[in-house]
């Protein structure tokens, strides 16, 4: 192994095969902010879409928004880790 440490642990210090907590985080504000804009074409508040009006997009938009916070509380208060 000629490169040492370098093949497990990239220059940023974080093993591979993980994900950085900031990718998590922002996954978690674009999924929201995503709901966000899909329940409001679905309640018809924001228009100019064939999504305006669909009540669809505003329960899928409410889903999304569900996940991405569950994304951001999970990425912003990780679990300990168990000592295994």
């Amino acid at each position: 192994m000629g490169l040492g440490g370098a093949a497990r642990f990239p220059h940023n210090g974080v093993p591979e095969g993980t994900t950085m907590p900031w990718s998590r985080i922002l996954l978690g504000a674009v999924l929201d902010l995503l709901g966000t804009i899909w329940v409001l074409q679905g309640v018809s508040v924001l228009g100019g879409s064939p999504m305006t009006g669909v009540p669809f997009w505003a329960f899928a938009g409410l889903a999304l928004i569900v996940i991405g916070t569950l994304i951001l509380i999970r990425s912003l208060n990780p679990s300990p880790p168990t000592g295994d």
